[in-house]
């Protein structure tokens, strides 16, 4: 609130929080030390309000804050009391003595302010009654298809914390930026005999436990136009890098059944056990050739290459080392592996949730990119061990989903396809010319790269020595 001119307005605590209750029976905290204030002889009404904010914000160690707004150009004092008022006085002394303003005006102040800076808060829940927190401070109940929104909050980290009878207790951190909503999922999960977070599939591969619920899918209009500003700075053409932006809007929420993943991409010596099994022939090695992203005359380029495969990804003589991520395969290489071992490709939406969890995050470490913690934005200029970016992983420790290789997905590539798609278990067209990659390479650029990018999709024959793939499976 504002006054007219001479007003002093105080507040028993700082914007946007609220004030402690005392001990039952007697003044609030903020009142109690107010009215010791006022009965201290010689103070003016400045030096009053700043020892009782003194005296509050050590009582509640500093988790009240009392405010002040002043526009005084005089001097003021309250009168001088001969005892203090008892601690349960309901209001401080009526009597005031006003100092006139002398005749020469004093010499202007000067003082440092500390200029605070607020942001918003959303917090939603997949189940009505979860109790939620910031910090220590409980905040309220989930509601079904609302949201408890703290507005005014000044920037900075805080726990967001989630309880509810019969489930696991849930906290995650969460950044409050200036002039900025930030939203978060409670992703609460029930007390019940849980399918193991890790398991070894029968063909030898490492998978981890995908949990079910909600996450936010896709990229905003804000993600869109910075992605599609990083592309033409990079010199693609302005009408590509609409294309490929606008396949990732809108932002929208998706629900998923829980789900297990490969840890790692599927590596040749993996590969080769099922070669060995079943006699596969790849698309490469029947058709004799696979493209080849290579340096020649002195500058990176595409070739065609004849005699290259799984096994010599480059071309003739030169071998493919067993702990790298097998390529030159093509979607339906892929998904013939997927089958013999048990399982399936997983949907894009899968995908996504398993890079990026349920916070929307732009990599799978966080929100920047970091060169140490993916093999991309050609850093390397070939394939890695799978593994070999440990500080990378995703919030459900799956290895590599940013760099190293492109990952083929089960679905069909469809422009609008995030304008229509269903909220739950989405999975895809169910036909279309191209099949979508994911996860970008050791040759993608870093914008390329994040999790929500869907700027390549090629026909379901397409191979290269920098597209490989994992599998998925649902729950026994």
């Amino acid at each position: 609130m504002s006054g007219p001119p001479g007003t002093f307005i105080a507040y028993a605590t700082d914007p946007g929080d609220v004030a402690a209750d005392g001990t039952p029976g007697t003044n609030g905290v903020y009142t109690g030390e107010l009215l010791q204030a006022l009965a201290l002889r010689g103070l003016t009404i400045e030096e009053t309000f700043k020892r009782a904010a003194r005296s509050v914000a050590d009582k509640t160690r500093n988790r009240q804050r009392p405010w002040v707004s002043s526009s005084f150009t005089g001097e003021f004092q309250f009168a001088e009391a001969a005892t203090p008022p008892p601690a349960t006085a309901s209001r401080p002394p009526a009597v005031v003595a006003a100092v006139p303003t002398p005749a020469t005006p004093p010499e202007p102040s000067i003082t440092k302010e500390v200029i605070r800076e607020y942001g918003s808060l959303a917090i939603r829940g997949p189940l009505a009654g979860i109790e939620g927190y910031l910090d220590e401070r409980r905040i309220g109940e989930t509601e079904r298809g609302t949201a408890l929104v703290l507005n005014n909050l000044p920037i900075g980290a805080y726990r967001v914390k989630a309880r509810k009878e019969g489930h696991r207790d849930w906290e995650r951190e969460v950044q409050v930026a200036v002039n900025q909503r930030a939203e978060v999922l409670i992703d609460i999960e029930p007390l019940r005999t849980e399918p193991p977070k890790a398991l070894r599939s029968e063909a030898g591969a490492e998978m981890v436990l995908v949990p079910a619920g909600e996450f936010w899918m896709g990229s905003d209009a804000t993600e869109v136009e910075r992605f599609k500003e990083a592309r033409k700075k990079g010199g693609t053409a302005e009408s590509t890098c609409k294309q490929w932006g606008e396949r990732e809007a809108p932002r929208h929420r998706v629900t998923l059944d829980a789900f297990y993943l490969d840890r790692y991409e599927v590596a040749i010596g993996l590969f080769e056990r099922f070669v060995r099994a079943t006699g596969h022939r790849t698309t490469a090695e029947r058709e004799g050739d696979g493209r080849v992203f290579q340096q020649k005359d002195g500058k990176w380029q595409w070739d065609m290459v004849s005699g290259v495969s799984w096994r010599s990804p480059d071309g003739s003589g030169t071998p493919g080392d067993a702990t790298h991520p097998v390529v030159q395969v093509s979607w339906h290489d892929a998904e013939a592996y997927c089958k013999w071992a048990g399982k399936r490709l997983p949907s894009e939406a899968e995908w996504e949730k398993a890079a990026r969890g349920t916070d929307g995050r732009r990599y799978p470490w966080g929100e920047a990119w970091d060169a140490a913690k993916a093999n991309g934005d050609m850093a390397v200029k070939t394939t890695r061990p799978i593994g070999s970016y440990p500080g990378g992983v995703s919030p459900y420790d799956v290895h590599d989903m940013a760099g190293n290789v492109l990952e083929w997905v089960a679905d069909w590539l469809n422009e609008d396809y995030y304008q229509r798609s269903p909220e739950r278990n989405p999975r895809g067209p169910d036909s279309g010319q191209y099949r979508v990659l994911r996860g970008g390479s050791w040759n993608t650029f870093a914008i390329n790269v994040r999790s929500s990018s869907r700027g390549n999709a090629v026909t379901p024959d397409y191979r290269s020595n920098v597209v490989g793939f994992r599998c998925a499976r649902g729950l026994p």
